[in-house]
């Protein structure tokens, strides 16, 4: 019993294991050709008519001066009535998506209701600030027109001035990431500095928070306002959302090798590495610089900045949609200028860190009745 003869057919024991290690085998072969098969579907989400998405959209950033010094004839003056702390900013955006019409998964009409639209500022000089967003529980329908977005206000008070309705995209932010052909796992691909601002969810944020009335318009973060060095590409302001969104990324994103679980459902990772290096300096941009003397000479004021930003993406495989995105980073800035009056000399230095954190959340939604 149990032995076979020569030549004879497997026992029933022998034919059970011999059963379990072809599927064993055939289950792992289902696997991969899960994975491989991504290359050949094309990597990217389907948004079919009736859709609906609810979207979280969190960012958090802090700075903190890590180093503040001015020397008046090489000698160290009292820093502390000029302030120098830290601050901390907070958004919160919360909208639904509808897809109204597409074709073959491609959106062509879509609705975006803002939900919750929330953020604050605080610092050490002024406390905490709380921001204003004309779109909070407005409704918007965009349409694609001839490569063009058109967007409209079909529900709440039309915003005053349009670049509150400029910039807005059919889609979520984080399908910037997709790649435009099939990839295989372990692929990268580069992503352009536009997509990049998108991905970060900058693009809109200056006409989406405003500054309490009475402070002035625009968006305030640390540096938007009437004064300060302008940024790379002319933008105004030394605040790190200025920064994010001006500068030259060199950004690449990877398909993931292995997949993961996220409720219930297998997903593909992407992850992506953001990074730049950024030299800044008054004098390039034409800065307006006032003197009280003629005779009063100073060296520009000149910024070095140096961003790292990690990230990744689950996209389900069985709803063919992304489901979570989480960011975090730092921005580390140097800033140096040099005063000369007859015989003074003033020189400041100044070095900060500013932390940088987003996740983005995406669930389904049922129509409500």
């Amino acid at each position: 019993m149990g032995s076979k003869e020569a030549g004879g057919s497997p026992d029933r024991a022998e034919f059970a294991t011999l059963l379990a290690m072809f599927k064993t085998i055939a289950s792992c072969a289902v696997s991969i050709l899960v994975i491989a098969g991504t290359a050949e579907l094309e990597l990217s989400p389907h948004y079919e008519p009736g859709l609906i998405l609810r979207v979280e959209s969190r960012i958090s950033m802090a700075t903190e001066t890590t180093s503040f010094e001015i020397l008046r004839n090489g000698e160290a003056m009292d820093t502390e009535s000029f302030g120098g702390g830290g601050d901390e900013e907070e958004r919160t955006v919360v909208t639904l998506e509808r897809v109204i019409e597409s074709a073959d998964g491609v959106p062509s009409k879509w609705r975006r209701e803002f939900e919750t639209v929330e953020g604050s500022r605080t610092s050490e000089r002024r406390g905490e600030e709380l921001f204003s967003c004309p779109l909070d529980g407005a409704i918007l329908e965009l349409r694609s027109e001839e490569g063009e977005v058109e967007v409209e206000v079909v529900d709440g008070d039309e915003p005053e001035g349009d670049d509150v309705l400029e910039g807005h995209q059919l889609g979520l932010s984080c399908d910037v990431l997709f790649p435009e052909e099939g990839v295989d796992p372990g692929q990268s691909w580069e992503l352009n500095s536009d997509d990049v601002a998108r991905l970060l969810g900058l693009g809109l944020n200056r006409a989406m928070f405003q500054r309490p009335e009475g402070e002035g318009g625009g968006e305030r973060s640390g540096g938007e306002g009437r004064r300060g060095p302008r940024s790379p590409r002319g933008a105004r302001g030394g605040g790190i959302v200025t920064l994010l969104r001006a500068v030259e990324w060199d950004a690449t994103a990877t398909l993931a090798e292995e997949e993961e679980e996220r409720a219930g459902e297998t997903c593909l990772r992407i992850d992506f590495v953001l990074e730049a290096e950024e030299e800044v300096s008054e004098s390039d941009f034409g800065g307006r610089r006032e003197r009280m003397f003629e005779l009063e000479s100073r060296s520009p004021l000149d910024s070095t900045f140096e961003i790292e930003i990690k990230g990744f993406l689950l996209f389900s495989l069985e709803s063919n949609l992304p489901v979570l995105m989480e960011i975090e980073g730092t921005v580390g800035s140097e800033t140096n200028s040099l005063r000369e009056r007859g015989d003074m000399t003033i020189e400041m230095n100044r070095e900060q860190v500013s932390h940088f954190e987003r996740s983005l959340k995406i669930s389904r939604e049922e129509e409500s009745d």
